[in-house]
């Protein structure tokens, strides 16, 4: 038989890597929506436990068009460690979806609005609808938008509603009941 060289052998376990991890790899997200609610609350929970409680969805779009949205909840008199985690349990109920070719189209045209672009964060110290944690995948890297206490209401977003426009946009997305608060998005989004 004929001896191999070392570097012979590394050089096809480098090319068969390569070749595996291509075939493993999943399409980047192109966009991830986390919504935390709270729910109703419990009096009589014992001390040290969160009387509120909290359910979470998780909705993420790929580069290819799947999608899903997991969702789960953390139930009043619950350990506080667990009611802000965004991970997900092993019993989350998760929906997956398919975008059309044209619907992909329309939520990347729609993405690259500029008013979507310019989004940066909503902090709001009253009460709200939810928390949201919205990423937005571009070539030039990820755009974060954190929303603490999310007001529909709220004067800057009745002025320029584009952050209530994707909260929605990413729920119509998964299939989700439409939100009263909703905007109502021109036909072409």
């Amino acid at each position: 038989p004929l001896p191999l060289k070392p570097h012979i052998v590394m050089l096809v376990f480098l090319l068969f890597l390569q070749v595996a991890a291509g075939q493993e790899q999943t399409p980047k997200s192109l966009l991830v929506v986390r919504e935390r609610l709270h729910t109703p609350s419990a009096s009589n929970c014992p001390v040290g436990k969160v009387v509120y409680g909290i359910s979470y969805s998780v909705i993420s779009v790929f580069g290819d068009g799947r999608g899903s949205e997991t969702v789960w909840s953390v139930p009043p008199c619950s350990d506080p460690a667990r009611r802000f985690e965004w991970t997900a349990p092993v019993n989350a109920k998760t929906n997956d979806f398919e975008l059309s070719a044209d619907a992909l189209a329309k939520l990347r045209s729609f993405l690259d609005r500029s008013e979507v672009k310019s989004l940066r964060d909503f902090m709001n110290a009253g009460g709200g609808v939810g928390d949201y944690d919205i990423e937005i995948h571009r070539l030039s890297g990820v755009q974060r938008i954190p929303v603490m206490s999310l007001m529909p209401e709220h004067y800057s977003l009745r002025r320029d509603p584009t952050l209530l426009e994707v909260v929605c946009k990413a729920k119509e997305l998964a299939g989700d009941k439409r939100p009263s608060w909703c905007p109502d998005l021109p036909a072409s989004e």
